[in-house]
């Protein structure tokens, strides 16, 4: 594009040119980061599109810096885009030489060709008088200098709020200064029960792993049992219960036997009840989507869950999921039982429709390694 642009064939300003789109780059990116760990991923869509917008209107190119009016100057120094975008004219336009036509000379009277002149007669001149940038070639690595200073101050602010921040999702429960004392102890409690819980079975699906004659001739090793431990080593978390699912014995291998470790297990029941799911469709009107929907799922067994287009079958896989953000979720979900809790997400795998996996892998074997994965 440089190139077909007619700009300068010079390989030190395309050198110049190519630093520049990469460090206008690197702030975007940069500022944009900083606004999705600050805010929502739909306010963080919606207002970066328009900050950059911003960025653009007031970099100098739509609307030159003499042009600004003096109440919206400010937002033409704090667009990243407007150093790079002096950085670029300055680049292109130092050093070339401009002729005029009879018509583009000044005054444009006829009568007057004996004093007429050329406005412009060189890129210099043309870029300081008449877009209003400043003049002089050092002033490339000045407005570089300043993109990188935009670009680690973007850096450091996004670090700074990553590392005092405390994770939103994923079984932790955001803790501010309007929760109650009581709620915050029992979150802690749960929060060192968990983990506490999590390395004792650890430990002994380390220490009672037993290893048994298999065969791998297409299979897998598979075995049904309980997770070892007692009930109060799970206390407060009834999640972990339930961890994860069993599979038969697999019949008809018979060839290249080896010693492998079977790790214990529990198997898992699914079971879903009145389940509905409504969302907003204007001010004071909902759709819905889900009606009254009831199911199981049976540990080591596989189900298809079938239906035409639109039927609704993403929708209902993505409420047992807890994938769903927005709308009204009705009905009860229970694993062995125990209504489904934040940590569901932690022993359980989904597969979205647009997923990407192994085309030389069985169906048993990726879910074997997203099951390898997640359990301990």
């Amino acid at each position: 594009i440089y190139w077909l642009a007619g700009f300068p064939p010079s390989a030190g300003r395309f050198g110049i040119f190519i630093l520049v789109m990469w460090m206008s780059s690197m702030v975007i990116d940069a500022f944009v980061r900083l606004l999705s760990v600050t805010m929502s991923q739909d306010a963080c869509t919606a207002s970066a599109g328009a900050i950059v917008v911003m960025f653009i209107v007031f970099s100098g190119y739509l609307l030159p810096p003499d042009d600004i009016p003096p109440w919206f100057i400010w937002l033409f120094y704090l667009s990243p885009l407007q150093y790079a975008t002096e950085s670029l004219f300055i680049n292109e336009l130092y050093g070339l030489t401009f002729t005029c036509t009879p018509s583009e000379l000044l005054p444009p009277d006829p009568s007057l060709v004996a004093v007429a002149y050329c406005p412009w007669t060189d890129g210099q001149t043309y870029s300081t008088d008449y877009l209003g940038w400043n003049n002089g070639f050092f002033w490339i690595w000045i407005d570089l200098a300043i993109m990188v200073g935009f670009w680690l101050f973007f850096l450091a602010v996004s670090t700074f709020i990553l590392y005092r921040t405390k994770p939103k999702e994923y079984g932790y429960r955001r803790l501010n200064d309007s929760t109650s004392q009581d709620d915050r102890e029992i979150v802690e409690r749960r929060i060192r029960q968990a983990h506490k819980a999590y390395r004792q079975l650890s430990k002994k699906l380390t220490g009672q792993a037993e290893k048994k004659k298999t065969t791998t001739k297409d299979c897998w090793p598979w075995r049904k049992t309980d997770v070892p431990g007692s009930e109060d080593d799970l206390d407060g978390l009834p999640d972990l219960k339930s961890f994860a699912t069993t599979f038969e014995d697999n019949d008809g291998c018979e060839d290249n036997v080896h010693e492998s470790e079977a790790i214990k297990v529990k198997p898992a029941f699914i079971v879903w009840k009145d389940i509905s799911y409504t969302v907003p469709i204007g001010r004071k009107e909902n759709k819905t989507l889900l009606s009254h929907i009831n199911g199981y799922a049976r540990p080591g067994k596989m189900i298809a869950l079938m239906g035409s287009s639109g039927a609704g079958k993403t929708t209902l896989l993505d409420v047992l999921a807890q994938r769903k953000t927005k709308g009204k979720i009705s009905g009860t979900i229970e694993i062995n039982r125990a209504l489904q809790d934040e940590y569901f997400s932690r022993y359980s795998g989904y597969v979205e429709q647009m997923d990407i996996h192994y085309e030389r892998l069985t169906v048993r074997e990726s879910l074997l390694f997203a099951a390898q994965m997640r359990l301990p």
